[in-house]
């Protein structure tokens, strides 16, 4: 990159001008370091005001509609809301990371999926943020991992616009998972219907393996229950995976010897299949929850490769 300092007197500010072969993500980032290092924000900590480049700023937080700067050292707060710092900072690598937080992006250091989409983020102070579900698409798109949902929204919406119908291209694994997904829900209301109907007019004999078909759908519903309990921030906001997989998987196994005693998947008088089905569960548990921590640990080391190479390209600018 090559750097040429002309004066002239009758400047009337710094212009910077920058020629390039074509406009990609290193120049964009170039320009992002240039406004940040024009960019001012005022906040205020202990009746002081401080005037701070945006560069110094490692994220925005609102709170209790108050909006607070912090830095690696300190906390301010500034009479702007977040919407309005969010567009002072927009072009200056701020990104948006929560409903109430945006975050220099570069000031993260590390990134580590965390359940339930989310992405928990180190910044460079070793304070931790978490990325939530809704904008993890945003921080993997701008690590060039993949598109971000709303700009796909955003586009798909361009087409309607012109009254195009359905020319969104999908890759064949995603009209595969389509086709799957619809037909699943398909079979699903079906079954649901035809269990219901069974239910008020079939008679005793086939009214046992209607029920038993009942007490599946019943365990298929308290798994992603237990999941939504445990793996998400809804219930249970703070705790350590570890002790996530374990309730869920005592609760999961407590639910279904109760549907297997009710329903009798397994004889109550038969020790030995009481056993089995125990070993059969934790054998699956086992293996669904390596398959996981295998997902897990490809996602954290692909994220920060690209979260390596995107800082290797800001410290050679």
């Amino acid at each position: 990159m090559k750097i040429t300092i002309e004066e002239r007197e009758a400047a009337q500010d710094i212009e910077v001008t920058i020629v390039c072969v074509r406009v990609d993500r290193r120049v964009l980032d170039i320009a992002a370091r240039l406004r940040m290092l024009d960019r001012k924000v005022t906040g205020t900590a202990d009746g002081c005001t401080r005037v701070l480049s945006a560069e110094d700023v490692s994220r925005t937080v609102s709170v209790d509609k108050h909006t607070f700067i912090y830095t690696a050292d300190t906390v301010l707060e500034t009479g702007l809301r977040l919407y309005e710092m969010e567009e002072r900072l927009a072009d200056c690598d701020f990104l948006c990371i929560a409903k109430g937080c945006i975050v220099n992006f570069r000031a993260i250091t590390a990134l580590k999926p965390d359940v339930n989409g989310r992405i928990i983020a180190t910044l460079e102070n070793g304070e931790q943020v978490v990325i939530s579900r809704q904008y993890a698409p945003d921080v993997k798109s701008k690590l060039g991992l993949k598109q971000s949902k709303r700009r796909k929204e955003g586009r798909k919406t361009e087409m309607i616009n012109r009254d195009i119908i359905d020319t969104d291209k999908k890759t064949p694994v995603e009209n595969l998972g389509q086709l799957v997904k619809s037909t699943c829900i398909g079979f699903t209301v079906a079954m649901i219907a035809f269990l219901a109907l069974g239910t008020c007019f079939a008679d005793d004999t086939a009214k046992q393996g209607i029920n038993y078909c009942w007490s599946i759908l019943a365990a298929c519903v308290t798994v992603p229950a237990l999941q939504f309990v445990f793996f998400t921030p809804a219930v249970i906001r703070r705790m350590a995976y570890p002790a996530r997989l374990v309730l869920f998987s005592v609760c999961l196994y407590a639910a279904l010897c109760a549907l297997a005693f009710v329903f009798a998947w397994v004889s109550a008088d038969n020790p030995g299949a009481w056993v089995t089905f125990t070993v059969v569960y934790l054998a699956i548990l086992a293996v669904l929850t390596l398959a996981f921590n295998a997902k897990l640990s490809r996602e954290t080391r692909e994220l920060n490769d690209r979260l390596a190479e995107y800082r290797k390209s800001r410290e050679t600018e």
